[in-house]
């Protein structure tokens, strides 16, 4: 499962109307220590948007704030929830989480917010092999470089397209 179809599923039942980007942090807060509520505080409301929509992967806040992370304190604040919360809860995941209970919710909607958050941060390269064009010996390869859907390898360049418009070509 994806950062953002957790985020949403979570935030139709317990985002008490919480503007998307803004809950999106609370999440993030959620499982980090003091030591690292900079840095998600540093992130843009925008940012965090992107993040909850999926336009923008996690990948990079995923990596920086694993080392500051305390599951168990994501599955304290979720234990307090109602119990008709809870039974909805239990309903959005059980596609993903078979053996979810109303016992065992908190642990295991943790314990999916911990390996979402390990797999952003592994970031991975993938190549499209049918976008390049060997025929006249210039590849144009669309690469995913770490997750990274807004950036585009051309032959050893790389094209970032970033959010807010403008386009950066490091060549």
């Amino acid at each position: 499962m994806e950062f953002k179809e957790f985020a949403f599923k979570l935030w139709k039942i317990y985002g008490g109307g919480e503007p998307k980007g803004k809950f999106a942090r609370t999440l993030f807060f959620s499982v980090v220590s003091e030591d690292a509520e900079e840095i998600v505080a540093n992130y843009s409301d925008v940012t965090m948007r992107s993040f909850f929509n999926g336009s923008s992967p996690i990948s990079g806040i995923a990596k920086r704030i694993l080392p500051y992370s305390d599951f168990d304190e994501f599955e304290s604040s979720i234990l307090e929830l109602p119990e008709p919360s809870v039974q909805l809860i239990t309903e959005a995941f059980i596609d993903s989480i078979p053996d979810i209970t109303m016992h065992n919710y908190a642990e295991k909607i943790s314990e999916l917010f911990k390996e979402i958050l390990l797999s952003a941060a592994d970031g991975f390269v993938e190549e499209n092999t049918d976008a390049c064009d060997t025929e006249n010996k210039t590849p144009r390869c669309s690469t995913v470089i770490g997750q990274q859907n807004n950036v585009i390898q051309i032959g050893d360049s790389n094209v970032n397209l970033i959010n807010n418009g403008e386009i950066t070509i490091n060549l």
